[in-house]
């Protein structure tokens, strides 16, 4: 049954104030962008099938405006990232540089703006270890035909969204309460059979890790955890993601895993000094010209070492929690 996702308000809710008008307006207009976006990716050839948003919205929310969302996460097979990005350009929409995270170090999660509009295109999910280009086959078969912005378009199915609400759980931490707030909702509506063969997706995903550590977020989540028998030892991302962890602490552990003092010694390089379009999405004295840029190169060296100890301390307890797992 196709997806009719619409944003309902009430009059008692529309009493709330003008703040939620203003959040239902907005999130209509994105839903109206994603299905124009949509829409054009099917006209060049390329899959796509809208992530979380509109979707949680209707299933976990009942579609009114508590649950808002400010952008639209866009899930594309990894063959066809060079056709997407084209036919956001054409839209009219530019790619930003080194957003999504303050470590250079790590690819940003592909934005895309237009005014005041945002696009992320994925071609994989925060926890999954199965290699990109095999992520939208192994996705596929939990896609359903939904409707939003007026366009038909594929959305997750229940199952699919129980595993990504769990994901994107862990994927920001204790510290998120918009994601805990989802994860509380799906646990409360979806029975364990959803989590079982959420918990099977997971699986083909390589993803399983993320997902009981997502669900171990939530004391009703460490039951069906339980009940399902999920007994996986979490990575040391996936213990400093679920702890909210500084982001330098994200940076220690993956230069740590490098291979060799000269690329240890490359990345800590590029930390300190990275591109100047990185810099000035990371420090707003940046954007205040060659001036500008060249305090921000000098100063970025003495943040990097100000948070030295608290990513260090994030580093060392994540291991230890994972190495816990492990016994």
């Amino acid at each position: 049954m196709p997806l009719d996702h619409r944003c309902r308000l009430t009059t008692g809710e529309a009493s709330a104030g003008p703040d939620r008008w203003h959040a239902a307006i907005a999130v209509l207009a994105i839903d109206q962008m994603a299905g124009e976006v949509c829409n054009a990716f099917r006209e060049r050839g390329v899959p796509v099938a809208v992530l979380k948003g509109p979707v949680l919205a209707r299933e976990l929310y009942d579609g009114d405006a508590r649950r808002t969302y400010r952008d639209a996460d866009l899930l594309v097979p990894s063959r066809c990232e060079s056709a997407a990005y084209a036919a956001l350009r054409e839209l009219g929409f530019v790619p930003a540089t080194g957003t999504g995270t303050t470590d250079p170090g790590v690819a940003d999660e592909h934005q895309w703006f237009r005014g005041g509009f945002i696009v992320e295109l994925h071609v994989s999910l925060i926890g999954v270890k199965l290699h990109a280009a095999k992520v939208w086959d192994a996705l596929e078969r939990h896609m359903v035909i939904g409707r939003i912005g007026g366009s038909e378009v594929l959305t997750l199915s229940r199952v699919g969204l129980a595993m990504h609400v769990a994901l994107h759980a862990a994927q920001h931490g204790v510290a998120w309460t918009k994601g805990l707030d989802d994860l509380d909702r799906a646990l409360a509506r979806w029975p364990v059979e959803t989590w079982r063969d959420a918990a099977a997706l997971a699986a083909d995903l390589d993803a399983s890790s993320a997902f009981e550590a997502g669900l171990r977020l939530r004391p009703r989540g460490a039951e069906i955890a339980d009940r399902l028998d999920l007994r996986g030892a979490p990575d040391v991302a996936t213990v400093l993601r679920v702890s909210s962890a500084p982001d330098a602490a994200f940076g220690l552990d993956r230069m740590l895993q490098l291979e060799g003092g000269l690329e240890k010694l490359g990345y800590l390089v590029r930390s300190a000094f990275p591109t100047p379009a990185f810099m000035r999405w990371w420090s707003p004295l940046a954007q205040h010209g060659p001036l500008g840029l060249a305090v921000a190169y000098l100063y970025r060296p003495i943040w990097l070492v100000v948070r030295a100890p608290a990513a260090l301390g994030g580093y060392v307890r994540a291991r230890r929690e994972a190495r816990s797992h492990e016994i």
